[in-house]
């Protein structure tokens, strides 16, 4: 996905460098074409050869009609390279490398919680306490949310206590008195 850009500029630059030398005029394209090649980063060079394609596309494209009156036999075959080589719009480009860009940006970095989109916690009070065979709490809050507890710690927990549930690590959640306490870890069941 991001090497078809890279691939397609590059054809592009080398096609539009080969119409130029059929149509003998002198320009600075292998010059501009070995300045982008020495650059290191993938993104700039890539950016470079766009550049590059786009102040040579159109003087190119005439240069190869005016070529293929002159000599037909050299420049059909250059012709149809160019033809052949899918053209990336300037928008399109600059948006692949943008999303480009914002992945590299993103990759390993820890994504901030969004306070608007996204609770960090809900307060609540248990209406209807249950315990599984594990003796494990499964806990029905006066919103009529069922939480069933997934650790083993002990938990002295009684109908009628304020309880905060708050997201823990991994996605998982944390259940704890009001007042303070000791956390369990709990699943939402339904």
């Amino acid at each position: 996905m991001y090497f078809k850009p890279l691939v397609s500029s590059f054809a592009l630059a080398m096609a539009l460098l080969s119409t130029s030398v059929l149509a003998k005029n002198e320009s600075p394209l292998p010059k501009q074409l070995q300045s982008c090649a020495s650059i290191e980063s993938s993104l700039q060079r890539l950016d470079c050869y766009d550049n590059l394609a786009r102040s040579v596309s159109k003087p190119a494209a005439s240069a190869s009609i005016s070529s293929e009156k002159t000599a037909p036999a050299t420049s059909a075959t250059a012709a149809s390279v160019v033809a052949s080589t899918p053209v990336v719009t300037p928008a399109q480009n600059s948006e692949a490398v943008k999303t480009t860009q914002q992945k590299v940006d993103e990759f390993g970095a820890k994504k901030k919680p969004q306070a608007d989109k996204e609770l960090q916690e809900i307060t609540s009070t248990i209406s209807v306490i249950k315990r599984d065979p594990y003796k494990r709490l499964r806990l029905t809050l006066a919103n009529n949310q069922v939480w069933a507890q997934t650790d083993y710690e002990r938990l002295s927990i009684r109908t009628g206590d304020k309880v905060i549930i708050e997201k823990g690590a991994f996605g998982g959640f944390k259940l704890r008195k009001a007042d303070g306490g000791k956390k369990i870890s709990v699943k939402r069941v339904n």
